[in-house]
């Protein structure tokens, strides 16, 4: 996609059908935090994504819903077949946290572009990713993002103490990669809700008859 020639996406197509969406930056931090919440349960978290995602009725495939969420939460990046096993809204180490980074992210905007993200102002999620990703190495918000994911191999005695310290200062409190769900057994999950509400439902059906 040129994105000087094209407009940015702000529906999607499932199953042949076109769905708008809410295509702002807050709406889509907003599901990021959700499905990073650990005290919702996987089915409460995929349905308030989909449900936030679609500015209508979401659509009836869960699976395809999810997908197209996702490729739009990616800017149409494809994933490659690690990131597929690992799960959608999962890093092996996340360099940010949309909440609890939200000051840097607020100040390293104002510093670099003059946009003040508390202001009533729109933004699509892609632009918003476009800038985030082209902050100067000299900003501190690419620092604390840098620390958190450092690869350290091949560094010197100190340097790998000095990036240790700022990793344990700035790591991502509560982080468990290894237990983290992947989108596999989500949908799967997701599937085994929805069979189960249908099968609910028919039985209310049969009885009332």
């Amino acid at each position: 996609m040129n994105w000087l020639l094209e407009q940015l996406p702000d529906k999607v197509l499932v199953n042949g059908v076109e769905y708008l969406i809410n295509a702002d930056f807050r709406t889509i931090i907003l599901i990021d935090q959700i499905m990073h919440d650990k005290e919702l349960s996987d089915t409460d978290r995929i349905l308030s994504a989909l449900n936030i995602f679609y500015m209508e009725k979401a659509p009836e495939q869960t699976t395809q819903a999810i997908e197209k969420l996702v490729w739009f939460f990616r800017c149409g990046k494809e994933q490659d077949e690690q990131e597929k096993r690992r799960g959608h809204f999962q890093r092996r180490t996340r360099a940010i946290d949309y909440g609890v980074d939200s000051m840097l992210i607020w100040s390293a905007f104002l510093q670099e572009y003059q946009i003040d993200l508390t202001q009533p102002l729109r933004m699509h999620w892609w632009k918003f990713c476009a800038l985030l990703e082209n902050l100067s190495d000299t900003c501190k918000l690419s620092k604390v993002m840098m620390y958190r994911t450092v690869d350290t191999s091949g560094m010197s005695k100190q340097q790998k103490s000095f990036y240790a310290k700022m990793r344990k200062k700035y790591e991502l409190k509560g982080e468990d990669t290894e237990s983290t769900m992947k989108l596999s057994e989500r949908n799967r999950r997701m599937k085994d809700y929805v069979k189960q509400r249908m099968k609910e439902v028919s039985e209310r059906v049969w009885w009332k008859s």
